[in-house]
């Protein structure tokens, strides 16, 4: 099993699409998109290659059909870093650059 950690980018990005949730829905939005964000870790730290392979050993797999989420997995140190959370109706080649 892998340790799954944050990266301070990553937790920023989790939040602005927390505040877009929040925006465009309501608070009912947000907690399940929260819970599938959780529901995801943990499936991750028992399956860290389960994302689509990018380069630079990042990966990409989608939490909702409307955010993906970018991590790394750390093979020597059982560890899969979060990257950055990214809202899929916005372009991804300007989401590769911050990665």
């Amino acid at each position: 099993m892998y340790k799954v950690v944050s990266t301070p980018k990553a937790d920023i990005s989790f939040l602005k699409v927390i505040d877009f949730i929040l925006f465009i829905w309501n608070a009912k939005i947000v907690v399940d998109f929260i819970t599938l964000t959780e529901n995801l870790e943990s499936i991750l730290s028992n399956n860290p290659y389960l994302g689509k392979p990018l380069e630079n050993n990042i990966r990409e797999t989608i939490i909702h059909k409307n955010t993906s989420v970018f991590y790394e997995v750390d093979e020597k140190n059982k560890i899969i870093k979060i990257l950055l959370f990214k809202e899929n109706r916005q372009n991804p080649e300007s989401y590769l650059k911050l990665l």
